[in-house]
């Protein structure tokens, strides 16, 4: 798999294939390329322009993966799939480049800001609900099942939800509302549908210039309540690299 060339392609036209982050992929390994990230296909993609549903492995009730595979002319095919659920689950594929000259190529350019369209609208609608959810949550308490679990104590932001889970809200550097996190008393964890982890955080402000990173938020206010320093809490191995 890799990433597009634009070798004797016009400025403009590299332009729009950089801004959609297509990947130059042989068809045969489409369905390999789904199945590593973590969705349930057992056949092939079904190639008619419509869209298709499927679901995850580990989510095998619920069909939360769209697909759309589209013919871009000259034998190119091109795969457009993205999971409602989880905003990290996006792959976008093409077997080639097509033709700068291509006669189609302003409908190409149409069908794929109509498909980026529709899953912002629909990242941004669950992102305003959930972030209405929570702001009507009361702030958790130090005898929150979890916290006491753990033996830490509450910090502003964090929330408790009518059935004791503790509620840890994500934001992004541009402090947009990015989701939640739900943590029961055993320690079980979920995100609430569409959360976008990746580059997501949650701050715990400290009252020194030392600055420190955690993988959850246990060990995050365990850090602070040690060092007395602001944390933030990356909820995962991947956004401390």
């Amino acid at each position: 798999l890799s990433t597009l060339g634009f070798f004797g392609v016009s400025s403009s036209f590299e332009d729009f294939f950089m801004k959609h982050s297509y990947k130059i992929c042989p068809r045969h390994r489409w369905e390999d390329e789904a199945r590593a990230i973590g969705v349930s296909i057992e056949a092939e993609f079904i190639e008619d322009g419509q869209k298709h549903r499927l679901s995850t492995s580990d989510k095998p009730h619920k069909q939360n993966v769209s697909y759309n595979v589209m013919d871009w002319g000259n034998g190119i095919k091109a795969l457009f799939l993205c999971d409602y659920a989880n905003p990290d689950r996006l792959l976008k594929l093409t077997t080639d480049l097509p033709r700068k000259n291509a006669k189609n190529l302003q409908t190409i350019e149409a069908t794929l800001e109509s498909l980026e369209k529709m899953r912002s609208e629909h990242f941004a609608q669950a992102m305003k609900k959930d972030r209405e959810e929570y702001d009507s949550l009361p702030e958790a308490k130090d005898d929150n099942g979890y916290l006491q679990k753990k033996q830490v104590h509450t910090v502003p932001g964090l929330k408790q939800s009518l059935e004791g889970d503790l509620v840890v809200p994500l934001s992004n550097i541009d402090n947009d509302h990015c989701g939640t996190q739900h943590i029961k008393s055993d320690g079980t964890k979920r995100f609430t549908e569409g959360s976008q982890t990746k580059g997501s955080f949650f701050t715990i402000q400290g009252t020194k210039e030392l600055i420190g990173f955690a993988e959850g938020i246990a060990t995050g206010l365990s850090v602070h309540e040690a060092l007395g320093c602001t944390v933030h809490v990356c909820f995962g191995a991947s956004n401390l690299e």
